[in-house]
């Protein structure tokens, strides 16, 4: 008797959904790009860049990688990995080349857990300034796997005219958690709007916060100004673009391939679930008034405000914040 085993069929591993990472519309500096022209080090011994072994002490780049949430990232990322114990040290310092600092500069990143990762760090951008002075600042971040992805922003007014060789760090922080911290598009964006191509139209917006709801000038969490995410939503093409703005510097710029577009902003989630939201519904607008179409041409720059606040009762449907944008 000669059995013939039937053959196992597997059932395909569904894609992971794409995550809708931010527009960088001018780069000034990209902190990716330019991760090997870093000095890398632990607290403890140099680091080279890129690593070739995944572990304590590593730094490596990558244009995609799966993260929590099940998430497919598709963008510029750096792979950072501090040492967790003598004598691999506790930290992981990326000491950059020096770069000029212009008014209106904006650090930005995205940071977040590998997928499958139970990952906790501290991380933090500092800088040694010209006469070789290392300076240590608030700006840190506790990031823990439950976080998701954590959106990072700092204005850096502060130290503009200044050449400054800016450092990202990555610290150890529980022998419970893995402290391997993925960083999506780190770089520094200026303030000027970015021209438009014969391709691509450019819209220059402004977000306006004078009559937004008052939680969105004190946020408990962040301890001030809430940052909101502006959407263009693509009528014909069913593309999504984004980007972030807050109270402190309510400006925007999008450079987006010709389409109809409809633009609505967010605020971060009441508990209730609900979000404050912001829309263009025209010049003059009145409370409860539908979206207003935009139709954006290659070498385009169009202005608008969004200043509908959706803070009356309204009938009129807008678009809730797309999955995919954190």
């Amino acid at each position: 008797l000669t059995v013939t085993p039937t053959p196992t069929v597997l059932s395909p591993v569904p894609a992971l959904p794409r995550l809708l990472v931010w527009q960088t519309v001018q780069v000034r500096f990209d902190f990716v790009e330019r991760a090997c022209e870093a000095q890398w080090t632990t607290n403890a011994q140099p680091v080279p860049c890129p690593g070739t072994t995944p572990g304590p002490g590593f730094v490596a780049t990558d244009q995609a990688q799966a993260v929590t949430g099940h998430w497919l990232v598709e963008a510029p990322l750096l792979i950072t990995q501090p040492g967790t114990a003598y004598p691999l040290g506790l930290a992981l310092f990326g000491s950059y080349p020096p770069f000029q600092v212009h008014t209106g500069d904006t650090f930005r990143a995205m940071i977040v857990c590998p997928l499958y990762a139970a990952c906790q760090a501290k991380v933090g951008l500092d800088y040694w300034d010209a006469q070789g002075q290392y300076h240590t600042t608030p700006w840190r971040w506790n990031h823990t796997l439950d976080m998701g992805i954590q959106i990072l922003q700092v204005n850096l007014d502060s130290l503009a005219g200044q050449s400054l060789r800016f450092i990202l760090r990555v610290e150890y922080a529980d022998p419970l958690y893995e402290p391997i911290i993925l960083w999506i598009q780190p770089h520094i964006a200026g303030s000027e709007p970015p021209v438009p191509s014969s391709e691509e139209g450019v819209v220059v917006g402004t977000v306006d916060f004078a009559s937004a709801p008052p939680y969105l000038m004190d946020d408990p969490v962040l301890g001030g100004p809430a940052p909101v995410q502006v959407v263009a939503f693509g009528q014909n093409s069913g593309q999504r673009f984004w980007t972030l703005t807050r109270p402190k510097d309510p400006r925007f710029f999008l450079r987006l391939p010709p389409d109809t577009y409809t633009f609505v902003a967010y605020g971060p989630p009441l508990p209730d679930g609900s979000r404050a939201m912001v829309a263009y519904t025209g010049d003059h607008p009145a409370c409860g008034q539908p979206l207003q179409p935009l139709t954006l041409s290659p070498g385009q720059i169009y202005s608008l405000t969004l200043n509908n606040w959706n803070t009356c009762a309204s009938s009129v449907p807008w678009p809730a914040l797309p999955p995919g944008i954190p």
